[in-house]
């Protein structure tokens, strides 16, 4: 017998704290933990109008392959943490200028 036990979907649209933060500018990174995040993450700022805001942040990336789906978003710098771990993902955020 299977059961369910984790189950996860996509966001409709950004959470509102976030799109405050990209509109006044206040966003200067964000952690990105999967590929399908980050596709998710750019196509929410697409949809809010608000993809140009990326130029100015960095991506924090979980992985090679997490930052891999990032790049075509337009960040202004797009990192991969050296191990894939979250650790190690914030202590990208916390060195982003």
């Amino acid at each position: 017998r299977r059961a369910v036990l984790y189950e996860a979907g996509a966001a409709g649209a950004l959470p509102a704290a976030a799109e405050r933060a990209l509109r006044a500018g206040a966003a200067r990174a964000a952690a990105l933990f999967s590929a399908r995040g980050a596709l998710t993450f750019a196509a929410l700022t697409r949809r809010a109008g608000l993809a140009g805001r990326l130029r100015a942040m960095d991506a924090c990336c979980l992985s090679a392959a997490v930052a891999e789906a990032a790049r075509p978003a337009g960040w202004r710098r797009v990192i991969a943490a050296p191990r894939p771990r979250a650790a190690a993902l914030l202590d990208l955020l916390a060195a982003a200028p």
